[in-house]
């Protein structure tokens, strides 16, 4: 006999994932181990999301970087403050 536990991944109170821990004995869960076990899925959906966004910037970098020169002159232009 085994236990399986699966547990959500939240992010802003929204599942994006799950986790699963396998054990090779019967389990009885307790609801402390519940809650101890709701904190790495938390934390594993903060870093999944800063993941996503890490890489959602890079990919706007590297387009803005390939962009010809003439509409790079121009983005630094309008970024710099007004005088």
């Amino acid at each position: 006999m085994a236990a399986i536990v699966s547990m959500p991944i939240f992010f802003l109170q929204e599942v994006i994932g799950v986790l699963r821990l396998y054990h090779h004995e019967p389990w009885d869960i307790s609801e402390r181990d519940v809650d101890s076990l709701l904190i790495p899925g938390e934390n594993i959906g903060l870093a999944m999301m800063f993941a996503r966004l890490l890489n959602t910037v890079q990919t706007i970098r590297e387009a803005v970087r390939d962009l010809p020169q003439e509409f790079s002159r121009l983005l630094e232009i309008q970024d710099r403050p007004s005088e």
